[in-house]
């Protein structure tokens, strides 16, 4: 089966878990259900979209027209006038450091706020404390082991909420005795 560019399925192909399934091919329905089925549909018509309706769905369209290109090749005309438009601007170091603030935090539309993730709240520790460069407990500095560093933000309360204030640097060794109630801070 053919995909587009997004992994969707191409229009007028069948899913594989479309159409008919292994243990329904071949069904037939008795006489007497068939019989129940048209009865069913007797004086019902078929759904038709009224004037009104119509009318509702243009005046949508014009509402949201940002929307209007989604999942549409543009023309190639306009893709070389949206090129050459674009060609040789350059963005000051001000004017993308104003864009990244605009985006941070509860502005963003991937912000989770106290519903976020274990891997995610560690890096938004990471990001405004940055790598911790020594251990606040035994006073041992950070190294790297292989791909890892050997020094941790490790959460104080155990809650992990969004607090800055929460996380302190620790060594694996002491991260790991911390952990376990074996030293306190």
């Amino acid at each position: 089966m053919e995909r587009g560019k997004k992994g969707q399925f191409l229009i007028g192909h069948t899913g594989w878990n479309k159409g008919l399934l292994g243990y329904r091919k071949g069904f037939k329905h008795s006489e007497e259900t068939k019989k129940k089925l048209s009865l069913l549909h007797i004086g019902k018509k078929p759904y038709q979209m009224t004037d009104e309706i119509r009318k509702n769905m243009s005046d949508a369209k014009k509402r949201n027209p940002t929307r209007y290109w989604f999942g549409k090749t543009r023309p190639e005309e306009t893709r070389k006038k949206i090129s050459e438009g674009n060609r040789g601007k350059v963005r000051t170091e001000a004017v993308r450091l104003k864009i990244g603030e605009a985006q941070v935090g509860g502005r963003n539309y991937c912000w989770k706020g106290n519903n976020v993730g274990y891997y995610g709240l560690h890096k938004w520790v990471r990001r405004w404390k940055g790598v911790p460069q020594m251990c606040e407990f035994c006073g041992v500095e950070g190294r790297k082991n292989g791909r890892n560093w050997s020094i941790h933000w490790a959460n104080k309360s155990g809650k992990y909420i969004r607090d800055l204030f929460d996380w302190i640097a620790l060594c694996v060794r002491c991260h790991s005795q911390y952990d376990h109630n074996l030293i306190t801070l």
